[in-house]
């Protein structure tokens, strides 16, 4: 049969960065119209049974735009169309180590002619060089000025090959990666998302259910002069309402001084997490400057969770009253990262039971659960 058949690498219709035409026909002259381009030699390897192979460079044309185009050139040639599509991606790594990839994730990393690991946002619980052993590719580290205003360098040639930027977790949990996708998409870049687990919807661990939490805060080292406490309007929000509040505790990586940062000096603090007492404390004091009782420190349940996904010997998790919780050594927390959940009225009597299993002092917790929440543990 004659003319152009697509044999779709990876779709056959939307826009492409480089596409290649194969024949088996060895007579042709028409391998000087052609131009070659970036990248063809993998797909040489991955199509053995063509003797000819020739790439051709075809910035966002379609397939069928393409197709009409080869009939002009190749009128009468038995020929196939490989699609190599180049693509940015953003990947999700899950929360634990290096085995937490997904497939799809690791395909794409092997892939790409330049790897990133954005390394601000959140931390795995494994060091860089155990992630590159294991994906076989070396990884550049991403802080956040990288990320957040040379984007650019980034992004540099991902029309024409994979660029891939790995982040923890999953890509949507921070703003900064939508960031990212936009502004790719406005320089006309195909984007591709690949998930992963994520302490959004981890958190379930501890035994409360996903579909009652409301809105997710985050918590920020408080300074002498620095307090920001929007973070309660949003916790009494979902209390009125009756639902869970995730509270997703600060950490600071490669940050500077207000001294070092006036004064234009690259000189970077040690990395800080927050713990539990911690954030525990400044929820109080807050507290105690608005004094609506949605953290009442004696009759507010919270669960603390941190390293959720490591498993045995890395997870954590530790039920009880605000006060409770303010009381432990920060050890009994296990290491960071650390998240704390504000339990809501609507308190089901087996998120009660699950969590149970993690309370400080069960009798306490079944016991404000039934006065302070009106959870009707008899019923179980």
């Amino acid at each position: 049969m004659h003319g152009c058949h697509c044999t779709g690498q990876r779709a056959c219709a939307g826009t492409y960065s480089s596409v290649f035409v194969g024949t088996s026909l060895t007579r042709c002259d028409w391998k000087s119209q052609l131009k070659a381009g970036p990248g063809w030699g993998k797909w040489k390897q991955s199509l053995p049974n063509w003797d000819i192979i020739t790439p051709i460079m075809c910035f966002r044309i379609s397939i069928n735009q393409l197709e009409l185009e080869l009939h002009h050139i190749l009128p009468s040639l038995d020929c196939h169309i490989a699609v190599y599509s180049a693509m940015f991606y953003i990947i999700g790594l899950g929360l634990c180590d290096e085995r937490d990839i997904t497939v799809r994730g690791l395909e794409a990393v092997k892939s790409s002619s330049r790897v990133y690991l954005e390394a601000y946002t959140s931390i795995l619980m494994v060091q860089k060089e155990r992630l590159e052993a294991f994906y076989g590719k070396e990884l550049i580290l991403a802080d956040r000025d990288m990320v957040e205003t040379e984007s650019d360098e980034i992004l540099r040639d991902a029309d024409r090959e994979d660029i891939s930027l790995l982040v923890v977790g999953d890509p949507f949990g921070a703003t900064t990666h939508t960031d990212i996708i936009l502004r790719a998409r406005a320089l006309k870049i195909p984007t591709r998302v690949v998930h992963n687990a994520s302490i959004m919807n981890a958190v379930g661990a501890c035994g409360l259910q996903l579909y009652n939490f409301g809105q997710t805060v985050s918590l920020v080292f408080f300074t002498e002069t620095w307090k920001p406490d929007s973070f309660y309007d949003r916790i009494k929000d979902n209390s009125d309402l009756g639902l869970h509040t995730l509270v997703l505790l600060d950490i600071k990586v490669k940050e500077q001084s207000e001294e070092n940062l006036a004064r234009g000096r690259k000189i970077y603090e040690p990395p800080r997490y927050m713990s539990i007492p911690q954030a525990v404390s400044q929820l109080l004091e807050i507290e105690d400057m608005r004094k609506t009782g949605t953290l009442a420190a004696d009759t507010t349940l919270a669960v603390a969770v941190s390293r959720v996904g490591g498993g045995e010997g890395n997870e954590r998790i530790v039920a009880g009253t605000l006060a409770e919780l303010a009381a432990q050594p920060a050890e009994t927390f296990g290491e960071p990262l650390h998240s704390l959940v504000i339990v809501g009225k609507r308190l089901h009597h087996l998120e009660v039971a699950y969590a149970e299993t993690f309370a400080v002092n069960r009798e306490s917790w079944r016991g404000v659960a039934q006065s302070a929440y009106g959870c009707a543990l008899d019923e179980q």
